[in-house]
């Protein structure tokens, strides 16, 4: 009976096995002129996907989710990554059309992006909350309006790869919203640059043990709401009197921000 269900499991594992590496050999290693039809969004997925079909757990929320979502992705936290030949240069070449994109995207004026005011003539925006920025769907609807700020070692530290998005489309100033839910962050900022300075606003997320930012973004205005919780921890029920909130309204101008 022992031997039989040895058989049994044995041809089981062979055959999940079998499974598995046809499901990775379906793997295409696209040539350049696919790759160029791709676009950057695509691009990263495919060259991450050669990650993905090795068992490599991301640090970023929105990779692992997008692969955690395939039949063939299996999780492997202690695998050592290694590549072929062929894959490391596969990857190098999606590398190089990416940053070669993002050196044509940058010398463009800011001028030929979207703002999300201008889309939200369009798809009905706002108002903007940090609960949108939790679905995917958000983030479809204002692609128009990204900024890929690399060279900005301040928004860089803060966001999801650097990337950002335009809120207004003024001239003298720049308005950027970044939200970093996907990314598995409880925070969100506003950062203005003007001038060649860049000032960064949180608008969301835990400030102390005992304080929290809200914020409600649209189109005329920006509502930043703290609440403090006084004298209570963490884990006791918190007594709704002894709550206090506060709100403060912004106006997003050409000169700056305008307090109401």
């Amino acid at each position: 009976m022992k031997k039989i269900l040895l058989v049994v499991l044995l041809g089981l594992f062979i055959s999940c096995k079998g499974q598995i590496e046809q499901k990775k050999e379906s793997f295409k290693f696209l040539t350049y002129i696919e790759l160029e039809s791709k676009s950057t969004k695509e691009l990263r997925l495919v060259r991450n996907e050669v990650f993905a079909r090795k068992g490599y757990v991301f640090n970023n929320a929105t990779l692992q989710k997008y692969f955690s979502d395939k039949d063939w992705y299996i999780s492997n936290p202690n695998l050592k990554i290694t590549f072929t030949d062929e894959e490391t240069a596969f990857i190098n070449k999606i590398k190089k059309l990416e940053n070669l994109r993002l050196t044509l995207r940058n010398s463009k004026s800011n001028q030929s992006v979207n703002c999300i005011d201008k889309i939200d003539d369009e798809n009905n925006i706002y108002p903007i909350t940090f609960e949108m920025t939790e679905d995917y769907r958000f983030y479809d609807k204002i692609e128009k309006a990204e900024l890929d700020m690399f060279d900005n070692d301040k928004i860089k530290d803060i966001s999801c790869e650097g990337i950002t998005y335009k809120i207004k489309c003024f001239d003298q100033i720049e308005y950027l919203l970044i939200p970093t839910a996907l990314c598995g962050n409880d925070e969100t900022f506003l950062v203005l640059i003007k001038e060649g300075k860049t000032e960064i606003k949180n608008i969301y997320g835990a400030q102390s043990r005992y304080e929290r930012l809200d914020y409600v973004l649209t189109k005329d205005f920006l509502e930043i709401i703290k609440t403090d919780y006084y004298g209570y921890e963490a884990d006791q029920k918190r007594d709704e009197g002894k709550i206090k909130k506060t709100s403060i309204k912004y106006k997003l101008t050409e000169t700056g921000l305008v307090k109401f």
